[in-house]
C-alpha cells in the first residue's frame, strides 16, 4: 500500500485499526466473480505443484470473507 494511503485526514500516520478498516473496505469492493475465478486459478496451481503432491503434511491459511477462498 502506498505510503500516502497510510495517512489520515490531517496527514498524520493512521492507526493499526484505521489501516485494518481501510484494507477491509477495499477487500469488500472486490468483484465476487473475479474473486471466485482467481481462487480457482490459485487452487489449480497449488494442487499441481510437486511440493504439494509430495508433502506429508500441509498447513494452510483460512481466508477471511472477501479474500481468495481456501476452504475447498
Amino acid at each position: 500500500m502506498a505510503a500516502d494511503m497510510m495517512r489520515g485526514n490531517r496527514g498524520e500516520p493512521m492507526s493499526k485499526d484505521e489501516i485494518r478498516r481501510l484494507v477491509r473496505s477495499k477487500r469488500m469492493d472486490i468483484d465476487p466473480v473475479w474473486l471466485e475465478q482467481k481462487s480457482l486459478v490459485i487452487e489449480r496451481h497449488i494442487l499441481d505443484l510437486p511440493e504439494f503432491k509430495n508433502a506429508g503434511v500441509v498447513c494452510c491459511y483460512l481466508a477471511m470473507e472477501y479474500e481468495v477462498r481456501t476452504d475447498r
